[in-house]
Formats: structure tokens, sequence, C-alpha cells
């Protein structure tokens, strides 16, 4: 590879993102992420390297949260203690399709 081709690539970063969502399935959001980093491809910056695909689905849900009231400062916080393992998924919403 010559000076100036390597230059070509240097800092150069491949990504792809998505948001998508459909009427067939209106409680459905779903982002996608691609990416390849070109730090992690040297001295090959030609097409070697790590691709990083990463696919969530959002779903409209009823969830019990662990929370905590303080009512001297009127404030609801998520309790700092828990984590996401201990939230309560009570039913998860299906949304009939929507005409468009």
């Amino acid at each position: 590879m010559t000076p100036a081709q390597d230059h070509a690539y240097q800092g150069f970063d491949a990504f792809s993102t998505a948001f998508l969502w459909s009427s067939i399935s209106p409680g459905n959001i779903s982002f996608n992420t691609q990416y390849k980093d070109a730090s992690s491809m040297k001295p090959f910056a030609d097409c070697s390297g790590m691709l990083v695909v990463q696919n969530c689905s959002l779903r409209a849900a009823t969830v019990q949260y662990p929370i905590i009231i303080d009512g001297n400062k009127s404030t609801i916080s998520l309790d700092p203690s828990t984590n996401i393992i201990d939230d309560v998924v009570n039913e998860i919403l299906d949304y009939a399709p929507v005409d468009m």
C-alpha cells in the first residue's frame, strides 16, 4: 500500500444506523447499528477487522419498577440498589395493525 492509499483510510469509521417501525406491528420499534472502526484494522486498512452489529427491539409493555417515594422532597426515583433484572414485566402490549 502506498502512503497516499494509507492516508485515505486513516481515521475512517464505517457505520450504519437505522430506526425501523412498521404499521403491521406498531408496538415495536427496532434500532440497528453496524460499525467498523478503522483503528482496529491497522495496518490492514483495506477490509480486514471486526464488524460490530447490534440489533435492538423496543416493545410497548407494562412494567413494575422498584421505586423510592420521598414525601419530604416530593420526589419519586428508581431504587439505586436495583438493576434491570429486578424489573417485572406484567404484560407485553400488542397493538392492532394500523391502516395507512
